[in-house]
């Protein structure tokens, strides 16, 4: 089985997840793709683009794809579709109400 935790920045998924990470040890714990891709050297904006989300999201997709079972996520790729939702979103002006 695989674990993916959820939820917004600062809010103890990290913590949660290694704390279950140590109580199923057949379980390897994977950081989130944030972490993964700067240490890979991907250089992140200061506030985080549009290009930024999907590239982890893209990174997220690839590593589920591409893993075995007893894998514990940090992150869940939803919350990076949510934070590609929420950026493109302040992009689109709002509807004019005037007809």
């Amino acid at each position: 089985m695989r674990i993916a935790f959820t939820g917004s920045h600062r809010v103890g998924k990290t913590t949660l997840a290694e704390e279950i990470a140590e109580s199923l040890p057949d379980y390897e714990f994977i950081n989130e793709p944030y972490l993964q891709l700067e240490e890979e050297g991907y250089l992140f904006s200061e506030i985080p683009t549009l290009e930024d989300y999907i590239e982890q999201f893209n990174f997220s997709v690839e590593q589920l794809q591409n893993s075995d079972d007893n894998l514990i996520f940090d992150r869940c790729p939803l919350d990076l579709l949510a934070y590609i939702y929420a950026v493109e979103k302040r992009k689109i002006p709002p509807l004019s109400t005037k007809k």
